[in-house]
C-alpha cells in the first residue's frame, strides 16, 4: 500500500522549455509537482485561461524562476 507521504510515489519530473536561456538549463528543483498540475501548466503556456474548476496549478513560474504561491493563490 502506498501513501502520499511514501518515498516510493515520488517521480522526477523533467521538463524542456526551449524558451529559457543558457542559465536556466540543468536547473534542479526541491518543488513537488502532480501530474494533474501537467494540464494547467500546458494551458497557460498556450496562452488559454485556466477553468476555476480545474484541479492542479501551473508549474510555469517554476519555468520562470519564480516560486509558487501557497495552495490558495494558484
Amino acid at each position: 500500500k502506498w501513501l502520499m507521504h511514501d518515498l516510493s510515489t515520488r517521480v522526477p519530473l523533467v521538463v524542456s522549455d526551449p524558451r529559457g536561456g543558457q542559465s536556466r538549463r540543468g536547473r534542479i528543483l526541491q518543488d513537488m509537482a502532480l501530474n494533474l498540475d501537467l494540464a494547467p501548466t500546458l494551458l497557460e503556456m498556450a496562452g488559454l485561461d485556466v477553468p476555476e474548476a480545474m484541479q492542479g496549478r501551473s508549474l510555469v513560474p517554476l519555468l520562470d524562476g519564480r516560486r509558487l504561491g501557497s495552495q490558495g493563490e494558484g
